[in-house]
């Protein structure tokens, strides 16, 4: 059987795109007043979508792991996507910085121990935690899905096993943030994607959110029992309880909002044109909006939340667009000679 095209995922990973570029314009006024701050705080679920729907997409997926040739395969297939735009996002934004400052300065940085964790996504230059999550992703389901085949019930007890970790690095401390740690939680989320599309209905969306929702202030209440901050930012890293199931219901919400306006915008092809374009460049809007605000901060531009983010937004489409048709461009080249 092949798989189902679900026009809802596109418009729940451009919310995704979109709210990820309102959290950093809003970092930048978080400090104004508790008003400012708690909605930054509320508004961390961005990377909780995007992992959410890529194993939704995962679960809609026909190619199958049957032994070590396909895992290495497939992780290769994967490295490839995850690894080549955030190579290509820190090529472009070493130029623009050295535009900015200086050449010297920016290339100072790249040792040879800074270049190496660069191109292995260990750490070095930029936001590179995100191609680092969805590599350890990638591992740990394509080793599941190799598993799979021969203990079939391996998906439900990783995801339960990873589910009492996240409630373990809730009541612990002086965990590393974004080192394997952090796999347990985003694993949850993941896998709650895959499942889902597996019984898709409505009704199962709504008792998800519902399950959820009560899971989230349960565990806020062993927050406020435990002293521990209620900020949603400070449970990020690596991802608890708290931050899981927050996550969790947050995205399904939205995804029932993707769902309604679905039936509304269907018909406008344009719209939907736009909610497919989002959707297949989110990974890259969310690397190069970050080059948009330096520029912007370089010049020392700020107007307030709504401007800001207007422009912050616009610009970024517009980028990654121009560099999508570039590419494309490029390709279409290389593919007549």
């Amino acid at each position: 059987m092949g798989k189902t095209f679900y026009p809802e995922i596109d418009i729940l990973k451009s919310s995704a795109a979109l709210v990820v570029i309102l959290i950093h314009v809003m970092a930048n006024y978080k400090g104004v007043s508790d008003t400012h701050f708690l909605f930054w705080d509320l508004i961390h679920f961005s990377v909780g979508i995007f992992v959410f729907a890529s194993g939704f997409l995962q679960g809609n997926a026909t190619r199958e792991v049957k032994d070590v040739k396909d895992v290495l395969s497939e992780l290769y297939i994967r490295f490839k996507r995850i690894a080549l735009p955030y190579y290509q996002y820190v090529i472009i934004c070493a130029v623009i910085l050295g535009s900015l400052t200086s050449f010297n300065e920016v290339f100072k940085r790249f040792t040879l121990n800074f270049t190496w964790d660069t191109l292995t996504l260990a750490g070095g230059f930029g936001n590179n935690w995100i191609p680092r999550l969805f590599m350890m992703l990638s591992i740990a389901y394509v080793l599941l899905a190799l598993i799979k085949k021969r203990w079939r019930s391996v998906l439900p007890y990783a995801y339960t096993a990873c589910f009492l970790i996240t409630i373990y690095l809730l009541v612990i401390s002086g965990v590393s943030g974004k080192g394997w740690w952090m796999l347990p939680g985003w694993l949850v989320l993941y896998l709650s994607g895959f499942y889902t599309v597996k019984n898709y209905i409505k009704d199962n969306l709504v008792r998800l959110a519902l399950f959820s929702g009560i899971l989230t202030v349960v565990s806020y209440i062993g927050v406020l029992q435990l002293g521990d901050s209620t900020s949603l930012f400070g449970h990020k890293y690596p991802p608890d309880i708290f931050f899981v199931t927050y996550n969790l219901f947050l995205t399904v919400l939205f995804l029932l909002l993707s769902r309604w306006l679905f039936g509304v915008f269907k018909r406008k092809k344009r719209i939907m044109q736009s909610f497919n374009f989002l959707s297949r460049t989110t990974y890259e809007i969310f690397f190069y909006h970050l080059i948009v605000m330096k520029v912007y901060s370089h010049f020392s531009l700020k107007f307030g939340i709504i401007i800001d983010y207007l422009l912050v937004a616009s610009s970024t489409i517009l980028l990654v667009w121009v560099l999508d048709k570039a590419k494309g461009y490029i390709g279409s080249k290389f593919s007549k000679t």
